[in-house]
């Protein structure tokens, strides 16, 4: 287990990040819950954890998430499309 989570439960991790970011896994797919500033990505492996399948975000601010997002992805996010969503 790696130090820097804390185990919540079998399956349930925390990782103490700009926010709390809670990491849920079962045997086929892995959720994070927020997403701070993405150092956890970088000890997914000592979770035995090879990718992350979905990020819900508990914050309204979409611009934390455009660095983040796929090449193709990025436009959409800073097109204004999202300003009133």
């Amino acid at each position: 287990m790696a130090k820097c989570y804390t185990a919540l439960g079998r399956d349930i991790f925390l990782y103490r990040d700009s926010c709390n970011v809670y990491l849920m896994r079962d045997d086929e797919y892995t959720v994070a819950i927020d997403f701070g500033t993405d150092t956890w990505l970088n000890h997914l492996n000592d979770l035995g954890i090879a990718d992350v399948d979905q990020v819900v975000p508990t914050r309204g601010r979409h611009s934390d998430f455009v660095v983040h997002a796929p090449a193709g992805e990025r436009d959409l996010l800073t097109s204004g499309s999202l300003d009133n969503f």
